[in-house]
């Protein structure tokens, strides 16, 4: 599920959510669960599908990454995750 509008395209933050929580649940079903959800979501980087904005509702999505990382130790994961969780620290407004 992609959010999109005039100024932003990326992941949807509900799609980000629910797979992190069917990662969560996958850890229990063991390795095929797990190895299904890495598959649908490294779509998101072999394809090249882009965050076009730097905001919450979008860097949200980098929670997701890092729990398929953390599960299945694909630095590609890691690497996403990561770019997406700085982000949120490039441009600070002036309170934090």
């Amino acid at each position: 599920m992609m959010y999109k509008n005039e100024t932003c395209e990326a992941v949807h933050y509900a799609e980000a959510c629910a797979g992190f929580g069917a990662a969560r649940l996958a850890v229990d079903e063991g390795f095929v669960a797990v190895f299904r959800l890495s598959k649908r979501y490294r779509r998101v980087i072999d394809e090249g599908w882009v965050n076009t904005a730097n905001h919450v509702d979008v860097n949200v999505y980098g929670i997701l990454p890092l729990e398929l990382f953390r599960q299945t130790g694909e630095d590609a994961f890691y690497r996403q995750g990561m770019e997406l969780a700085d982000g949120q620290w490039e441009n600070p407004l002036p309170d934090g």
